[in-house]
């Protein structure tokens, strides 16, 4: 059973556990387990949009294969299919977090190994190691925070508000970190390619920032920079698309595959015809 932490909206993967217990997510909230009702709903198709019983396991409209679940925040009962539940709004695609036995869900730092402490900030949960200065952004959350100019304020200024680290990190050193929530090796990336800030991403579930990296990046997105990458990225594109619809490149793959070439020779024959176009 999937549910939504009142307080900050972070879904939770809570299967196995009794109703009318207790759990504490990261932000601090407390919450109590629901017994969901068995009530039926009428619920919509979410390929065709037709009218459709709850129960049903095929839409008679459209074919569609239907499997029901329950809205995390309202426990509605919807399609899995459906992008947002039909009752409350709530989106239905966000990741369920795992949740201890105990019902508690504090990380680990991947750097120090100390306990992160998780803060609200406006309406963003973070998590912040004490120790190092690290802090663990959800996806969503970060999401939110690059296109909302009001968050990256109030998270600016809890970080100028911020004593600085007791434990000193080179960020430029290669270390592969782990996951906070699932322990899988992460990522390390330039965040949109062009900012020179390296993170190390979880694709499953978020972003680690070293000390000040988050703060780099929000001054970076403030200043235009996300931005003018999003439109370099967009022209580069647009170069690329040129490039594979010109006559010489398209005849240098013909003749390479018409002749029968070895690889090496093509892949040579195609670059020299490309750096041409750039002369």
């Amino acid at each position: 059973m999937i549910v939504q932490c009142p307080g900050c909206k972070l879904k939770y993967d809570v299967s196995g556990r009794p109703p009318a217990t207790r759990a504490r997510c990261r932000c601090g909230t407390v919450f109590e387990l629901p017994s969901p009702d068995d009530n039926a709903d009428a619920l919509s198709c979410p390929k065709c949009g037709a009218s459709t019983a709850s129960d049903a396991t095929k839409c008679a409209y459209c074919d569609t294969e239907l499997a029901r679940a329950r809205c995390a925040a309202c426990f509605a009962l919807m399609f899995q299919q459906a992008t947002h539940c039909h009752k409350c709004g709530a989106a239905a695609d966000a990741p369920a977090r795992a949740m201890h036995d105990d019902g508690s869900t504090q990380f680990q730092c991947p750097r120090c190994e100390e306990p992160l402490v998780a803060n609200m900030v406006g309406d963003a949960l973070i998590d912040q190691c004490m120790s190092c200065g690290g802090v663990w952004l959800d996806h969503n959350v970060f999401e939110r925070l690059v296109d909302n100019a009001d968050q990256r304020q109030k998270i600016s200024t809890a970080f100028d508000r911020a004593v600085s680290p007791a434990k000193a990190v080179d960020g430029r050193a290669v270390v592969y970190l782990k996951c906070p929530e699932c322990e899988v090796l992460m990522n390390r990336k330039n965040f949109s390619r062009y900012s020179g800030v390296i993170v190390d991403i979880c694709k499953a579930h978020g972003v680690w920032f070293d000390y000040q990296e988050l703060a780099t990046i929000i001054d970076w997105v403030r200043d235009g920079g996300l931005q003018s990458a999003r439109e370099r990225k967009a022209g580069e594109a647009r170069s690329q698309r040129r490039v594979a619809a010109s006559p010489t490149v398209e005849m240098l793959t013909r003749d390479v595959s018409r002749t029968g070439a070895g690889y090496e020779i093509g892949i040579d024959l195609l670059i020299e015809g490309i750096s041409r176009l750039f002369r």
